[in-house]
């Protein structure tokens, strides 16, 4: 009896620790075949994504909302653009401040990760001027992937305010990425 007791413990402390340490799973699709829920997305060295692990240069984490991608990034790098980064752990995950520079020299974006989740992007006119900023830190009420878009002209002034949220019929804006 002591030792089905002792066993019944053990396997309830064991159990619980086991579900909660394998984390929400990732790169799932719902009943019609669309993405849903997290997934890991691989990207060249340009920032395109592409489907071969093996060949990725970056990792990033992007969440689906039946089939909607939630945190949408198209590439950054463009013919003679290069890439400049704080990040030196020297791993594929996206983590830190990335800054594209074009041809020039010149900043063109400033994309900010932590572990591989989209924190902001920045988007500058050849100017320098800030042209647009998405930040993913500031939500729609309570909605857990909702973000903000905020859009400039070339002399500084907001021309455009968006928040990314589902709408009232439960289904999100088009977004491509």
């Amino acid at each position: 009896m002591k030792a089905t007791l002792s066993l019944t413990i053990l396997l309830c402390l064991i159990i619980p620790l086991s579900v909660l340490s394998q984390g929400e799973p990732m790169n799932t699709v719902d009943a019609n075949g669309a993405k849903h829920g997290k997934w890991m997305i691989y990207l060249d060295a340009n920032w395109a994504q592409i489907d071969d692990r093996e060949k990725a240069v970056y990792v990033r984490y992007n969440y689906f909302d039946h089939g909607v991608s939630l945190y949408p990034m198209g590439p950054s790098g463009k013919k003679g653009f290069t890439l400049e980064m704080d990040d030196q752990t020297g791993n594929k995950m996206l983590n830190g401040t990335y800054k594209w520079m074009d041809k020039n020299g010149k900043l063109s974006a400033t994309h900010v990760f932590k572990n591989g989740k989209y924190i902001s992007c920045k988007e500058y006119f050849p100017s320098g001027q800030l042209q647009q900023h998405f930040d993913y830190t500031k939500k729609w009420g309570n909605e857990q992937h909702s973000w903000h878009l905020t859009i400039y002209d070339k002399t500084g002034k907001v021309v455009y305010n968006f928040d990314f949220h589902k709408n009232e019929d439960g289904t999100w804006p088009k977004t491509k990425g």
